[in-house]
């Protein structure tokens, strides 16, 4: 059990290191330049409306695509990786035991695309200043993280930066799903008690 901890300890801190610098200065940027945009564009005025109605859901989206593009493709293409990237398709199902640490991958791919399904489906609301229906919140989250996911794993093949896992789209599909049941049961508890 010490062992799992230690794992977890250590992945911690390397998301920290590897994950979260470059994402936060992207989501800066993005939600200046909208700012901007919409000064120029429309002549507005900043207001709290629009930092908590606009800027904060499109950084808040932004940092975590940025999160996720740094964790799976960007910081890897340091890395020289001349393996095959098919020859390990149907692997990495469950977590299993290496010499001193278990690997985590699974449970991290399922964590990593819960907050991408929430961001979208919160972005959405507040641009569109409606709300979609359960159903096609669901919908449209299954259909974002089944994209990226495919769209990871493809770029990982193509320059050779990771495998191409069949266990990778199921695990962020299945954790952009769960962000979606997420959001429905949030937002289902905010207008009960408005």
């Amino acid at each position: 059990m010490k062992y799992f901890f230690w794992t977890i300890s250590v992945n911690t801190k390397e998301f920290i290191s590897n994950a979260v610098a470059f994402p936060v200065w992207i989501s800066i940027a993005i939600g200046i330049i909208y700012v901007l945009f919409i000064k120029l564009k429309y002549k507005k005025k900043f207001d709290r409306r629009m930092l908590t109605d606009k800027i904060l859901p499109l950084s808040l989206m932004t940092f975590i695509y940025t999160m996720i593009a740094q964790l799976t493709i960007l910081r890897r293409f340091t890395i020289h990786n001349t393996v095959d990237s098919f020859s390990e398709i149907w692997e990495g199902w469950l977590p299993f035991k290496q010499d001193f640490s278990f690997d985590l991958t699974s449970i991290q791919n399922i964590i990593m695309f819960i907050p991408l399904t929430l961001t979208v489906n919160w972005f959405i609301l507040k641009f569109k200043e409606k709300s979609l229906s359960a159903k096609k919140i669901i919908i449209l989250s299954t259909a974002i993280s089944f994209g990226m996911s495919l769209f990871i794993e493809i770029s990982q093949a193509i320059f050779h930066i990771g495998m191409f896992q069949i266990s990778d789209l199921t695990y962020n599909t299945l954790g952009g799903i769960i962000g979606a049941f997420l959001f429905n049961l949030i937002t289902k508890n905010a207008q009960k008690q408005q």
